[in-house]
């Protein structure tokens, strides 16, 4: 037993009674359902270990208290999934992409009409506010702005590119720099205070972004 990896085995396995319905043939039915038995509405994740120091410049800390807000019937992760597999124009855009300039992001910044830039890219959310986890005032604070750098203060492991796929509208686009102006960029949200309650979109639980 010298090697540290190597796990003890016993001979003598404890069996306890199960209950009705729960062999593994049981099981082996179950696994061919639609049910959800991964709790990850429909995505993979990547999942990191626990980070034992924070003496790593680049390593943001993710605090493990989150502010949720209650959420109406049927507005989960799993809900939200099962929309975006639907015939629903998530986007707006009737299955176009377009090129949106901030005088055009600027103008989607309502409840009822809400555009944010993620990574260069712009995305519908208006149909996704009543879904996120952390409330719509929080997602509201990057409705007609970019959310770039907000989103990745809070999660930077969510997966937007999967979760928000149906609402892409098109790429942020930024007129040539000309002589004596700086290069046009969306608006940002201030990242003020702590960030640390402050969530986006779904928590560790949910669609991880790949790197």
């Amino acid at each position: 037993m010298s090697d540290p990896f190597l796990v003890p085995i016993s001979s003598k396995r404890e069996k306890v009674p199960l209950k009705k319905g729960r062999t593994l043939l049981d099981w082996n039915r179950l696994t061919h359902t639609s049910e959800d038995l991964a709790g990850t509405g429909g995505y993979t994740i990547q999942v990191e270990k626990e980070r034992r120091t924070m003496s790593d410049p680049f390593l943001v800390p993710i605090s493990s208290k989150r502010e949720k807000v209650p959420l109406k019937k049927g507005r989960t992760l799993l809900d939200w999934n099962r929309l975006t597999h639907t015939s629903e124009d998530l986007a707006g855009t009737g299955g176009y992409t377009i090129q949106v300039t901030r005088e055009e992001l600027r103008r989607h910044n309502k409840e009822d009409d809400c555009w944010m830039v993620l990574g260069g890219r712009v995305y519908n959310v208006t149909r996704y506010l009543e879904y996120h986890p952390g409330g719509i005032p929080k997602l509201m604070l990057c409705a007609g702005k970019d959310g770039t750098k907000l989103f990745n203060a809070t999660h930077p492991w969510v997966n937007w590119e999967s979760m928000m796929m149906k609402c892409y509208v098109g790429p942020f686009v930024t007129p040539p720099r000309s002589a004596g102006r700086a290069e046009e960029k969306a608006e940002e949200p201030e990242l003020l205070g702590d960030l640390s309650a402050v969530t986006m979109f779904p928590a560790p639980e949910g669609p991880q972004r790949r790197e």
